[in-house]
């Protein structure tokens, strides 16, 4: 009975070993079925926000940041792409269209709870800032944030210019022809010192606005 007893505990435990990766692979299809269910309901409101062809209802703001704080981190980077996209191009041209974009940005920035991604505060910053009703305040905020998140490795984002543009439009001086206060001038001169020094040097000759309040202020283009 011994001798079968040893030759039987191997067999039982290869057997409960076999069950264990039965389940455990049971799970993992369960779950990878979850997420792939998660993935195409995110992306699938997300482009129903994003399309303004359709005429459907518009989606609550904690709706949209359920649904994307439940998608995988790699559909999270498709719709952040998807909704830069539609800011990019039409910023300018479509302002109704790209505003659809910022309760998406919203959303990412929400599902970020460990405030690893700069690029969600600082694509709404701009949204916000090119409004057809642009608010300078909150968008000012946000580029705020994402300069303090993106660190000193800034190469190829706007952020201090067109925080420099929230400043100035806020500037109840410059909306009245007159000098800024010392803090405003030393604040926006600081936002376009840098732009000038990440090789943008171009953007300040090129706005209006940045032209205007340096001539108001007395200050050379240089930034002397």
């Amino acid at each position: 009975m011994r001798f079968g007893r040893r030759i039987w505990q191997p067999v039982t435990k290869a057997v409960e070993t076999s069950q264990q990766a039965v389940h455990t692979s049971t799970q993992i299809k369960e779950q990878l079925e979850a997420q792939t269910q998660s993935d195409a309901l995110a992306l699938s409101l997300v482009s129903r926000v994003l399309d303004q062809s359709l005429q459907m209802p518009a989606v609550p703001q904690e709706e949209l940041n359920s649904v994307i704080a439940a998608a995988s981190p790699a559909v999270k980077v498709t719709i952040f792409t998807m909704a830069r996209t539609i800011r990019e191009e039409n910023w300018r041209t479509d302002k109704v269209k790209m505003e659809r974009t910022i309760p998406i940005f919203r959303a990412l920035m929400a599902s970020d709870t460990e405030g690893k991604y700069h690029r969600n505060h600082g694509q709404l910053g701009y949204a916000l800032k090119d409004k057809t009703n642009p608010d300078w305040g909150n968008a000012e905020a946000e580029l705020t944030i994402a300069i303090h998140m993106s660190g000193p490795d800034k190469k190829g984002f706007l952020y201090e210019f067109n925080r420099a543009l929230c400043r100035i439009h806020q500037d109840v001086a410059f909306e009245q022809q007159q000098r800024s206060s010392p803090e405003t001038r030393d604040a926006i001169l600081n936002d376009l010192r840098a732009t000038r020094h990440m090789g943008l040097a171009r953007l300040l000759h090129e706005d209006p606005i940045i032209k205007r309040w340096l001539d108001q202020n007395g200050i050379a283009m240089d930034l002397s």
